[in-house]
């Protein structure tokens, strides 16, 4: 059976909704658009949480990530700071 999570927005401010207050981007599936949508996200400085109920896809989406990344330094497409910043780890 399918879950859904409803968030009461009705006492937050409208500085609250701001983008600069956002730090961490929570990513709902490893697949293809949520791998992209991540590193993106992380390249531009925020700490992604990436889930997904397939422990099988978490891992896939690491080594796809990484490797990803690991050819766009390679290619100078990225610096390697900011490769840096997209390493995959897990908690």
């Amino acid at each position: 059976m399918a879950r859904a999570t409803i968030i009461d927005t009705t006492g937050l401010t409208s500085e609250a909704m701001r983008i600069e207050a956002v730090r961490r981007v929570a990513i709902v599936r490893a697949g293809t658009m949520g791998q992209q949508i991540g590193f993106q996200c992380a390249g531009h400085g925020y700490d992604v949480v990436v889930h997904d109920t397939d422990p099988a896809a978490l891992e896939a989406a690491v080594a796809r990530i990484d490797a990803h990344a690991d050819e766009l330094e390679a290619g100078t497409v990225i610096t390697p700071e900011l490769r840096a910043s997209t390493r995959c780890g897990s908690r």
